[in-house]
């Protein structure tokens, strides 16, 4: 499983992610990267910085199905 599969189970299952927790269970050090990566992918986030400088995605919108189209 990728990391960006990862993190979209988790963000499925919970609606958030943060990067203590990615580091805890080593899924990614660079959260922020993949973060930006699923947005160019369709998804939204509100982010909350909490006072240990850990990051909050919290999921505000899911990408809507593709439609195919043939030319």
């Amino acid at each position: 499983m990728t990391q960006l599969q990862r993190i979209v189970a988790i963000l499925e299952r919970d609606g958030r992610i943060d990067n203590f927790r990615c580091i805890h269970e080593r899924i990614s050090l660079r959260l922020g990267a993949r973060i930006a990566d699923l947005k160019v992918l369709g998804f939204e986030f509100r982010t909350e910085r909490l006072p240990d400088k850990n990051y909050v995605y919290y999921v505000t919108a899911k990408p809507k199905p593709r439609q195919l189209t043939l030319a």
